[in-house]
């Protein structure tokens, strides 16, 4: 019935939403590849959060976020992202679905020091109605990426 109508049109609804916010998170990983900052500053909201994967690390603002990732793209002649798979995130309570994404990436980078670097990322990235934004939580391996790229060339 009516019920089933309504459920149907608030899921086509969230998931027209989710298409919207995976185009922004695929624009933000091809901007990393592409050292264009520029991507970011228009995509983050003002308030955005950010909380490194890095042992230690803070919650990071809009600004010191495109500071770390423009720092970082110096470590790397390329940085590319590859088999990129974007999910619908889900409500931690009711385990609805909603337009939050859920990101799993491989990245391959070359190092300035002549590194080759593999490693996999995954991230939840939450927006507003904006399609901005708000947060973005990630995890990988930072210490090793890091250690990599910065280490002698051999």
């Amino acid at each position: 019935g009516s019920q089933e109508a309504k459920t149907t049109s608030n899921d086509d609804a969230v998931l027209a939403n989710f298409k919207e916010n995976s185009k922004v998170a695929l624009s933000l990983f091809h901007a990393f590849e592409n050292k264009d900052m520029s991507v970011f500053e228009k995509n983050l909201a003002d308030s955005a959060k950010i909380i490194g994967a890095k042992y230690g690390d803070s919650v990071f603002t809009k600004a010191q976020n495109i500071d770390i990732l423009s720092n970082l793209t110096k470590l790397f002649v390329v940085s590319k992202a590859n088999d990129i798979m974007l999910y619908p995130a889900c409500d931690s309570v009711t385990y609805k679905m909603n337009s939050d994404v859920r990101a799993y990436v491989r990245w391959t980078d070359d190092a300035v020091n002549g590194a080759k670097i593999e490693h996999k990322y995954y991230a939840v990235l939450q927006f507003n109605k904006d399609h901005k934004v708000t947060l973005i939580d990630e995890y990988f391996d930072v210490t090793g990426m890091l250690n990599a790229s910065t280490a002698p060339k051999k």
